[in-house]
């Protein structure tokens, strides 16, 4: 099952690129996404578009982001017959850095205080 998420968190590793078989480059990179209580779920992630390549190329490990994009779960299984795990993996159309978040809280943040025509 595939569907549309964002995915907040941090990653884990510096994202690395690498190239295809057709000559394109592309990007992977690992996010952890933690809940509240202090779960976490990996997320295994590529990039195929230039902007979102640019942007995890800034980025190293332990930046804070979020992705969007079409996520797939799924189960794994470890080979030595451990406990099964959740597998989510992600082609990511969009990154917004912790950077990014701050500036758009605050540009609306500033448009709610201007007043009502002001307002989303």
């Amino acid at each position: 099952m595939t569907i549309s998420a964002l995915v907040m968190g941090t990653l884990q590793a510096r994202p690395e690129v690498r190239t295809g078989a057709n000559g394109k480059p592309y990007t992977l990179a690992r996010i952890r996404a933690a809940d509240d209580a202090g779960a976490s779920l990996m997320v295994s992630c590529i990039a195929f578009s230039n902007t979102a390549q640019r942007v995890l190329a800034a980025l190293d490990a332990g930046s804070a982001l979020a992705v969007s994009g079409p996520l797939k779960l799924g189960i794994w299984q470890p080979p030595d017959g451990g406990e099964p795990r959740v597998n989510a993996s992600m082609t990511i159309d969009e990154v917004l850095t912790a950077g990014q978040m701050k500036k758009r809280r605050q540009a609306i943040a500033d448009a709610r205080s201007e007043g009502p025509e002001g307002r989303e």
